[in-house]
This record gives structure tokens, C-alpha cells and sequence, in this order.
């Protein structure tokens, strides 16, 4: 985290570019990260093979060096909000002003809730924050478990669930109170949630390749379905039409489940190493983001939900080694990438190319 912002807002250049693929990578801040990276970075001139479909990087926004995770659109003010190591940062897409707006410790998710305030996982210090959407003031700080990952708001409760990855638990936070009002062992190294508006949750284990089904209300899981063939289950989408779960696997596979039995119903190829994916219900598009590897390069993979058992993949747009998490603004369908430039250095360890960190704007 060599360089912070000021939280007053600053303008960042932004550069129009050709929708090339070059060698980039973030930094997930998990330790899967650096296994990756090991394979990413071993061959840096090779690149993915070319896209069929017609979208690509169509600008990039520089913004300050450090590490990163989860990105998420906040539609009501018109801005990507990015996780970074030393807060959040927000990308106003109208203008293409990059500020950092709220403080934070190894931040992995930010997201927009309902009344306009933001909530913030803090994986340092095993904290949710509350924070004011438009100063980023802090209003409440909540104690949860250990490094907590990707956190999503429950409309049907009223609750935010947020991820312990270390200690394989979920947290539940009252945001109108600010305080946690229970916690849910589920074990293993959680990711990615998301919920069915009905009173479910949907959990990638990473480190057990399945995915947990949770009762929000009763505080307790209901089943654990298994992802046959998926290493390292990371990003996650549900499809509310035909009651679908998309679950991203580290190995080049996506597997579509039913969110009722946990029964297959597709197994789409993909690229390597996604960690965020969105569902476009508007479009009945989801956009999976894969960082490549070695000899491939990155590219977000198009996959077409058509009904109950006819999800396909539909194309591939190129995009740069090591981006693999996205924010979509629903009104535009414009995509936002952040990624880097990553370098190996003489212990064999990855280390980010300082002035490289940048958001890609993508049109699909």
C-alpha cells in the first residue's frame, strides 16, 4: 500500500485505448493469491487467444498503487466502489473522477445498502463499518469474525451477511442498530454470497468445492451441495427467473446449479481464476471475469441465460491478465475491471509494477 488519497476528490486521466489483452494482475489478499500469481506471471509475453465477440477495453482510469478486491456499482450516485488495501474508492462514471471516499483496513467488499449509506468489510481489523454514502464518515464499527470477505445486504431480513473467511463462520449485522445479532458456523474458507430474496443464502466454500445453502432466519444451513470438477469455487451469481446458482471455479470451470437440490445443470468452460461475477438480469447476461494464466490471457466470459436448462457461454471478451473482479452499471451494461501490472521478483514472489494499478471500462 505504497500511496493513499486524500479524501477529497481528484481527477484521474482517463486514456482511451484499443481493446488489446496485456499482462496485468490484482491482488486478492487471500493466500490462494500468490499460488496464482506464480502461475500468472511465469510467462508474461504469451497471450489468450482472440475473442469472437464484438465488446472490448474500451478506456482506462489510472488510479493510486496498493491492493484491491471486490468492485460493486452504486446506481443511485453513478459510481464504481472499489475495495482497495487503504479504504474505498469510487469512480464516478459520468466524469471519470477516482477519489477515495471512506478510510478502511484491507478492504475487501463495499456496497451501496438500501438508505444510501455504504457497509465495508475490514479484513485487518474483523470488522463491518457502516459508513455515510456521501462523506464516508464511519457511523458504526462492528466487531465480527475473522477476515471478513465478500458481505452482501438480505432485503427479506433486513441483514447484511458477512463472509469470516478465517474463521469459517457467517456474521449477521443489523445495520439500522449497528451491532451483529447472531453468527453462523459453517466451516471452511467462505466466499462469495448471495442471497434468494426469500430467505436464503447461498455460500461458496472455496477450500471444499460446494456451495452451503443457509436459513437466514432460523440461523442454521440446510444443505451443502457439492461442485463436482471445481477447484477453489470463488465468484457467484443467482438468477431469480429460473432460480439458478452460477458458481466460478479457479480451474477453467463454471457450474450451473438449481438453487433448490443443488442438481447440475451445466458445466460451462471458462477461463482460469475468476473471483467476481455479475448477473445482468435486464440483459439475461451474466459476465464472468477470468484472470488467465501462463498462456492465456484474461477475458471475461459472456454466458446466456435463455431458460431453466439452456445457460451457455456466448462469447469471450478480452480484457488483461489479472483482472477478475467487475462492477456493472445496469443502465449502460458498461463493465469495470481493476487490475495491474504485477512483476516476479528475485525471491520468486509477485510484486505489483508501481503507476500500473487502473479500472478498465469495458463494453460488452
Amino acid at each position: 500500500m505504497a500511496q493513499r488519497l486524500g479524501l477529497h476528490p481528484t481527477a484521474a486521466a482517463t486514456v482511451d485505448v484499443a481493446p488489446v489483452p496485456i499482462a496485468k494482475e490484482p491482488d486478492k489478499m487471500h493466500a490462494r493469491t500468490s499460488r496464482m500469481w506464480a502461475a500468472l506471471l511465469a510467462c508474461t509475453a504469451l497471450m489468450g487467444a482472440a475473442s469472437a465477440h464484438a465488446g472490448g477495453v474500451t478506456t482506462q482510469t489510472p488510479g493510486p498503487d496498493g491492493p484491491w478486491d471486490y468492485a460493486a456499482f452504486d446506481a443511485a450516485h453513478g459510481r464504481v466502489l472499489i475495495a482497495r488495501g487503504f479504504g474505498v474508492e469510487a469512480l464516478d462514471v459520468a466524469t471519470g473522477t477516482l477519489s477515495q471516499i471512506a478510510p478502511g483496513a484491507r478492504v475487501h467488499t463495499v456496497r451501496a445498502l438500501p438508505d444510501g449509506r455504504l457497509m465495508i468489510t475490514n479484513g485487518t481489523a474483523g470488522t463491518v463499518v457502516i459508513a455515510n454514502g456521501a462523506t464516508g464518515a464511519p457511523e458504526a464499527t462492528i466487531a465480527v469474525g475473522k477476515d471478513p470477505d465478500a458481505a452482501t445486504f438480505d432485503a427479506a431480513t433486513g441483514l447484511i451477511l458477512a463472509m469470516n473467511a478465517d474463521s469459517g463462520d457467517v456474521s449477521l449485522v443489523d445495520p439500522a442498530a449497528g451491532k451483529e445479532v447472531a453468527r453462523i458456523s459453517v466451516g471452511g474458507a467462505l466466499e462469495w454470497v448471495e442471497t434468494d430474496g426469500a430467505g436464503r443464502a447461498f455460500i461458496n466454500v472455496e477450500d471444499r468445492a460446494e456451495l452451503v445453502v443457509l436459513d437466514i432466519k432460523g440461523r442454521k444451513v440446510l444443505a451443502r451441495y457439492k461442485l463436482a470438477g471445481c477447484e477453489g469455487p470463488t465468484a457467484m451469481g443467482y438468477v431469480a427467473p429460473y432460480r439458478l446458482l452460477i458458481s466460478a471455479c479457479g480451474n477453467g470451470h463454471a457450474k450451473v446449479l438449481s438453487a433448490d437440490d443443488g442438481h447440475q445443470v451445466a458445466d460451462l468452460a471458462i477461463g482460469p481464476h475468476p473471483d467476481e461475477l455479475v448477473y445482468d438480469a435486464q440483459r439475461g447476461v451474466a459476465y464472468i471475469p477470468t484472470a488467465g494464466s501462463a498462456t492465456q490471457g484474461g477475458e471475461i466470459a459472456v454466458v446466456k441465460v435463455a431458460g431453466p436448462h439452456d445457460v451457455a457461454v456466448v462469447g469471450h471478451i478480452p480484457t488483461t491478465r489479472g483482472a477478475r473482479t467487475i462492477a456493472e452499471d445496469p443502465a449502460t451494461g458498461r463493465l469495470y475491471l481493476p487490475t495491474a501490472d504485477y512483476a516476479i521478483t528475485a525471491e520468486g514472489k509477485p510484486k505489483p509494477v508501481a503507476g500500473t494499478f487502473r479500472i478498465l471500462t469495458v463494453t460488452p
